[in-house]
This record gives structure tokens, sequence and C-alpha cells, in this order.
């Protein structure tokens, strides 16, 4: 869902910016350069919050466009070059560019999922389209581009708050952990591991 935007007179819209309309947030995805009289400029609709930690143990929350991006498979090949294995859980992230998402890199991990299913999916960074993109980013402020692939769950992700590697950082107390192992144990002895 799209909106063009157009500003009072000499009011700027910044490239990147959060605007809440209609009980939604929406994401400022292309700014005009031409400013003479107002500026217009193109907005999408918001879907998702999300949250994650960073490696100070700051928790952040920030508005973001999740989309399908299986179109935007990177593919991989094998040691002999002749097989392409195509992944299919690929998703697509836009969102601002400020100080915390200069920080994402292939190690950012984040749960990503309806906030009321139980165990959400988690998801790796694998691609940063930080320039180059529709809206991208011009004199330091924009939107970043990101592709995310799914992976499995981790013995340190959150899922009631939703932040992977949570408890890297926070650590279960030991009643939790063991009761943890417990069921882990018990699904892998029915056979029902595997993805989350």
């Amino acid at each position: 869902n799209e909106k063009t935007i157009i500003s009072m007179p000499n009011t700027d819209l910044a490239n990147g910016g959060l605007v809440y309309w209609m009980d939604n947030y929406w994401l400022i995805i292309e700014r005009d350069a031409n400013q003479t009289v107002y500026t217009k400029g193109l907005m999408k609709q918001c879907n998702y919050l999300l949250k994650w930690i960073d490696t100070d143990k700051n928790i952040h929350e920030q508005w973001c466009i999740i989309e399908n991006s299986t179109q935007w498979n990177d593919g991989e090949t094998s040691g002999s070059g002749k097989i392409m294995a195509l992944g299919d859980t690929r998703i697509g992230m836009t969102i601002a560019r400020n100080a915390d998402t200069l920080k994402f890199n292939r190690d950012s991990r984040f749960l990503i999922d309806d906030p009321d299913v139980e165990k959400k999916l988690a998801y790796r960074l694998t691609n940063r389209f930080r320039y180059g993109s529709v809206g991208s980013v011009y004199n330091n402020e924009g939107i970043f581009n990101f592709t995310l692939g799914e992976e499995q769950s981790t013995k340190y992700d959150n899922h009631i708050l939703g932040i992977a590697d949570y408890f890297k950082y926070f650590p279960k107390d030991a009643d939790e952990e063991a009761e943890d192992n417990s069921s882990s144990s018990n699904e892998s002895n029915t056979g029902r591991g595997g993805w989350l």
C-alpha cells in the first residue's frame, strides 16, 4: 500500500522518515529533490514492528516493511559448480537508515512472524542493499533494503518478546534452562524436532 505525500509549503519530509496516518505507520521511501514550493514523496505502509537486541544489550523496536522476496533469490552453487540450490524462504525488509540499523550485518538475526504465533520464524540477514535501490540513501538519510533468509531458531531466541538472541545477553535462570533442555530432549526422542 503506497501513497504520495506532499508537504505544506516550506516544510520538509525526511527520506526514511516515519509518518503516523490513518492509525498506521508509513515509511517515506522516496523524496523528490525539488523542494522549491513543497516537498513531494512516496510513503509505504509499514506492516511489522521489528525488535532486536544489540551487542550493548539495548533492545530496539522500529517499524518496517516485510515482503516476500523469493523473487530476490541469490542462489548457491555446489563445489562442482553444476548444481544450483535456490532458497525459497527469503523475505525482504525495508527499514529507515539510522544509527541502529547501520549496525546490521550478516550476523544480525530477527524473529519475524505474526505477533500471536507462539514459535516465531527466525531469519538471518543475508544481503545488505544499502545503496542503489528505490528510495535508497541520499545525504545520509533514507532507507535500507535487506534480504533475510529463514534459519532454525536457537535456544537463545525469546519467542515471547519476539527477539532473536535475547538469552545470549540475558541468560535464563537454571530452572528455566533445565525445563527447556528436558522438553527439547523429549522432542528429539519422538522425532518431532526440526524447524520451529
